[in-house]
């Protein structure tokens, strides 16, 4: 079960990345369009995954790839087209990473990812997933980018072992329980049966720009060269 979940996610990130770029950059659509067409697209996603009374496997995934898809896009505006550049694009990022995750906190008195039974908490987790993987684009692109456009020039191997490493320093980074209730991976159960809106053995990982940027990596090498862009 660990496996599959991280090859899944590995297939989603990619697949979210490369079509973050392939509506930007590919069709020449730029970041504002691209935005304005991700974003819509994830709204309109996150509302069956939301309003759903059990855990449906493909809606989970697929706002997965929409999160992506439109975390590149967010990224690449503020890096880009807003002109801050990686390094403050990151840090934004960051600090929007962490007022969502400081509401959530404020409101259930825990960041519980395991058992998540009200329609408002479920939307903080999403809220959190798109600035964790914006940030992800944003912090892959600070480590990679040349100096003169403000990054750091590290190669992507490089790159990909720092992002590696930070997974493990967040808690419970890579945990994901593998054990069988009901047919199910344990904490996934109908949610009617105790209320439970989110119920995955899915750790803080989610939340870890580490956890997210090494498989990005392999999108950006898949596409073409990211391009300064309007």
């Amino acid at each position: 079960m660990t496996l599959a979940f991280w090859i899944m996610k590995i297939l989603a990130t990619t697949l979210g990345e490369t079509a973050g770029d392939f509506i930007s950059m590919t069709l020449n659509l730029g970041y504002y369009v691209g935005f304005g067409i991700t974003f819509a697209a994830l709204l309109v996603i996150l509302v069956a995954p939301i309003s759903a009374r059990k855990f449906y496997s493909p809606l989970f995934w697929l706002a997965i790839v929409a999160t992506t898809t439109a975390g590149t896009e967010i990224s690449d505006m503020i890096d880009r087209s807003f002109g801050l550049g990686y390094l403050s694009g990151s840090i934004i990022l960051t600090l929007g990473l962490a007022i969502s995750l400081g509401v959530w906190y404020l409101r259930d008195a825990k960041l519980d990812v395991v058992h998540v039974n009200r329609r408002d908490t479920e939307t903080l987790f999403w809220i959190a997933v798109v600035f964790s993987n914006s940030l992800g684009t944003a912090f892959g692109d600070f480590l990679t980018k040349p100096i003169e456009k403000g990054g750091l020039n590290l190669p992507r191997d490089n790159a990909s072992l720092v992002t590696l490493g930070l997974p493990g320093r967040c808690p419970d980074a890579v945990h994901v329980e593998a054990a069988i209730k009901d047919g199910r991976p344990a904490g996934v159960v109908p949610r009617q049966s105790n209320g439970c809106r989110l119920c995955r053995r899915i750790s803080p990982a989610q939340f870890c720009p580490g956890s997210r940027r090494p498989f990005a990596q392999q999108g950006d090498m898949q596409g073409q060269p990211r391009m300064m862009k309007h």
